[in-house]
């Protein structure tokens, strides 16, 4: 009804079409600040409430933590963005607990691929709904600080992807030549898919990038371990590399979340550098943190002491009050002389695990073979 229809409505029926609007626009505003996590309001939602959509898959149910963590940080530094997880096996707790958060929860078969091989299809789902923009992210993920605008207002045609640490010296082209693809353009350091941005634009890299997932070679690579499936088909990452390195997208507009700066990759102790943890001292944290390697809520032992102080346990002490009784545990400080060191530094998270990070940066630099150089020199050896 229209503002003119409206002028036309009878002192009679004025009331209840007052009353029908006002329903109808406290309707409207529930759906858009909080997503209730069920198949009737999955069909309610209005895709231009939002026109950036953040797609997750998950189906292990040990990572629930992770979704949650990544949700409730989404909710505080991108709060105009709507999630959408793909959840199989989703229990009935993270359901509840969903109910009440920014996710939209599918927790029957929606897309035809699983575990990381969705990612394009979880892409296009989003854009298909009407999204201007698809985000995926990693369910390992969780934001420091809200985005940078340099990224969030990039024109349509830029699609923006990941920068892996470059720990393994693995030409782009070692990916893209295996599936006879033309050599195209190379990168200082491998993009990755694991935080990829996509518009409506990108939908022919994304149906490539589906196709390849689809390919009766990669299909059947993906029954063997990891460990043992060739660099070109190990897994959808691979064959993200294999197009943009290609000279189809030669000319494909992408941007690097650059490593370091706009993304901490914590694979290891020193994938996060201890250079680009002094810098976040003066220019911030990356606004995104990536548990790349161990899970921190996983792991045992003394692998348990350094994730305690790792970059994502620090951000994700600030959300232990939204989590369950049972998922806080690997958020204790195991030992009270690193509880004392988390206390010095105000639990930093670039600065809490620095000491592991010098440690790791020493030995990659070969800090002990030069100091047994130099003992040998002086004894006379």
């Amino acid at each position: 009804m229209n503002i003119r229809d409206k002028l036309k409505v009878s002192p009679s029926n004025l009331k209840e079409q007052v009353s029908t609007d006002q329903g109808e626009i406290t309707r409207n505003l529930a759906i858009q600040s909080k997503t209730q996590a069920n198949s009737k309001i999955n069909d309610i939602v209005n895709p231009i409430f939002s026109k950036t959509a953040i797609v997750i898959y998950e189906d292990r149910p040990s990572y629930e933590i992770g979704i949650k963590l990544l949700v409730l940080s989404i909710e505080r530094h991108f709060a105009q963005a709507i999630v959408y997880a793909f959840i199989p096996n989703a229990t009935e707790n993270f359901k509840s607990w969903a109910k009440h958060h920014q996710i939209v929860i599918y927790d029957q078969p929606v897309l035809k691929a699983t575990g990381v091989n969705a990612k394009p299809y979880a892409l296009l789902w989003a854009l298909d709904k009407g999204h201007k923009q698809a985000i995926w992210m990693d369910s390992d993920m969780i934001l420091s600080r809200p985005l940078l605008r340099d990224f969030l207002e990039q024109p349509q045609e830029v699609m923006i992807a990941s920068e892996l640490p470059g720990l393994r010296k693995i030409n782009i082209h070692d990916r893209t030549r295996p599936w006879g693809f033309e050599i195209g353009r190379s990168f200082q350091r491998n993009p990755s898919c694991c935080c990829v941005w996509v518009t409506q634009a990108h939908r022919a890299f994304i149906e490539d990038w589906k196709g390849l997932i689809e390919n009766p070679e990669y299909q059947r690579w993906q029954s063997f371990p990891v460990r043992e499936r060739p660099i070109y088909a190990s897994h959808e990452d691979a064959v993200f590399m294999a197009l943009v390195g290609s000279k189809k997208y030669e000319n494909l507009a992408i941007k690097l979340l650059k490593c370091g700066q706009d993304i901490a990759q914590c694979l290891t102790f020193s994938s996060y550098s201890v250079k680009a943890r002094l810098n976040s001292l003066f220019y911030g944290l990356p606004p995104i943190v990536h548990a790349m390697g161990p899970k921190p809520w996983l792991v045992q032992g003394s692998e348990r002491i350094y994730q305690s102080l790792s970059p994502y346990a620090c951000i994700a002490r600030e959300y232990q009050k939204d989590l369950d009784f049972q998922e806080k545990d690997w958020l204790k400080l195991p030992e009270k002389g690193i509880s004392l060191w988390y206390k010095l530094v105000f639990g930093h998270p670039a600065l809490a695990s620095l000491p592991f990070a010098i440690k790791a940066h020493l030995k990659n630099f070969g800090f002990r073979s030069l100091a047994r150089r130099i003992r040998c020199y002086i004894n006379g050896n």
